[in-house]
């Protein structure tokens, strides 16, 4: 699946992957991970990244029709998320004329919503819309990749919001990337570990010497729950009003 940015993604990826071999005593000691090694903890590092932060985007269509196949909204959908009709959302601006805010995601257009939040909002969602006594104006297919409109909903301009599929570098805040590229670093340690653990002692000129492959797995965990816990805690949480 293309997102168009390839050539980016290489090169930052060359410079992450030259970063962690560095940290690990590249060039000192020697360092028993193959490319693909470090490809599998780059691709780690980005499943668990789109997990908990992902990227939202949202793509504007002249006319609503029946079915939308996902590859007619964007080459990169995950999943759908929202449909705006006219401007307006089915799930956020059923009170606007009185200025009130019904949906809590409302602030997710535009910004970042992983998997875990992107679950609550479409709850959310399904309750309101129960509560109010509204139908849905449209459904996202999963199992078929469609987009599903109403009848009543035919023909007008849209806009569709979703969960993208791309892992994109360029968006990154530097604290993002100091993220990632660390929770990369405790991918590559353990897989460096198991190695490590599997072959403890090498041979040497003078005998033998211990490899650290234990101690190698205990401060990538150690590693890996920081990075993981800050993770987290970029997850906006739902802001719900009772009373």
């Amino acid at each position: 699946m293309s997102c168009g940015q390839e050539w980016k993604d290489d090169r930052a990826t060359a410079k992450i992957k030259e970063w962690i071999l560095r940290k690990l005593g590249c060039d000192v000691i020697g360092v028993e991970l193959t490319d693909d090694q470090l490809e599998d903890a780059l691709m780690e590092a980005q499943e668990y990244w789109q997990q908990w932060v992902g990227r939202v985007r949202s793509v504007d269509l002249p006319a609503a029709k029946r079915e939308c196949d996902a590859s007619e909204i964007a080459t990169d959908v995950d999943s759908v998320v929202d449909v705006f009709f006219g401007g307006h959302s089915a799930g956020v601006d059923f009170f606007a004329w009185a200025d009130v805010r019904v949906n809590p995601f409302q602030q997710m257009i535009g910004g970042r919503q992983g998997y875990a939040g992107i679950v609550q909002y479409q709850q959310y969602r399904k309750d309101l819309l129960k509560s109010i006594s509204a139908d849905f104006d449209w459904m996202w297919d999963r199992s078929r990749r469609v987009l599903v409109i109403s009848r009543s909903a035919l023909g007008q301009r849209i806009k569709v919001v979703y969960l993208s599929r791309c892992f994109d570098y360029e968006v990154l805040s530097s604290y993002e990337w100091k993220l990632f590229r660390e929770y990369a670093l405790y991918k590559a340690m353990r897989t460096l570990a198991v190695i490590r653990m599997k072959f403890p002692e090498k041979p040497s000129a003078t005998g033998t010497f211990s490899m650290d492959g234990e101690s190698m797995w205990a401060n990538a965990e150690a590693l890996g729950m920081q990075i993981e816990e800050k993770m987290r805690l970029m997850q906006r949480p739902v802001h719900i009003i009772v009373g």
